[in-house]
């Protein structure tokens, strides 16, 4: 999904141009991580370690209030965290050229991580993606739309993904999948468009842990809803309301 496309989608959707009109979407992000950076003796050398899903319902939003920096809203946000079974006793020090750490499996801030192995993966994401519609009862039951973020989403990317059993495109329900960091780029450059941790920075935000797959994957959340909100009162400063 190009630039423009996925900023008006995420704007029609969560809904301050049009009053918080909010449509009626379960947002997902997200966060993987690998053992890119292991030695290439290590067992998870280069395989997938972590999983971590934030979701956003838009119906948990109505009627409530943004409050400064939209805090209502985001306290609605919620995560799980899979750690695979083969990496739980991993323990590491490396750190990238910014000087964060790289291994963060074991500091999910915002719930308990559950452990699972590989080949029971993807069938526990693909459960976390049914949202029954509770407002459509009935048999065959029916379940919500999602919208999909990732951020620095790319083929390979959904590769990966599917190597270890999940074809993100096999998810009943999928609108869109939107890569957060082409959401953020400034309009014009030609870079693939702002880190994660530089996301954040810019809204304000102090992560404690960053590189863990769950806690990314609400902070790319987090990244969506502040930009969303901020360009909107941007707006409304520009138009002097």
């Amino acid at each position: 999904m190009q630039q423009k496309e996925a900023q008006e989608l995420i704007a029609r959707t969560l809904g301050p141009a049009q009053g918080f009109d909010l449509g009626d979407i379960v947002f997902f992000a997200t966060g993987t991580e690998w053992g890119a950076y292991f030695p290439k003796t290590h067992k998870a050398y280069n395989k997938l370690t972590e999983v971590g899903l934030a979701s956003l319902d838009t119906r948990d939003l109505r009627d409530v209030e943004t409050r400064r920096n939209g805090h209502y809203w985001l306290d609605k946000l919620r995560a799980v965290h899979y750690l695979l079974s083969g990496a739980a006793d991993i323990k590491s020090i490396a750190e990238n050229n910014h000087v964060i750490a790289l291994h963060a499996a074991h500091h999910f801030e915002f719930g308990n991580t559950t452990i699972v192995d590989r080949d029971q993966l993807a069938g526990a994401l693909l459960q976390d993606f049914k949202i029954i519609d509770g407002k459509s009862p009935g048999i065959p039951l029916k379940y919500r739309q999602i919208i999909f973020i990732g951020h620095g989403w790319n083929k390979m990317y959904e590769r990966n993904l599917k190597d270890n059993g999940l074809d993100i495109w096999s998810v009943d329900k999928i609108l869109a999948i939107v890569d957060s960091q082409l959401l953020h780029r400034h309009p014009g450059a030609t870079s693939l468009g702002p880190r994660l941790d530089k996301l954040l920075d810019q809204y304000n935000c102090s992560p404690l842990h960053v590189n863990n797959g769950a806690n990314d994957a609400v902070y790319m959340l987090v990244t969506v809803i502040l930009g969303v909100l901020w360009d909107n009162a941007w707006r409304e400063q520009k138009d002097g309301s």
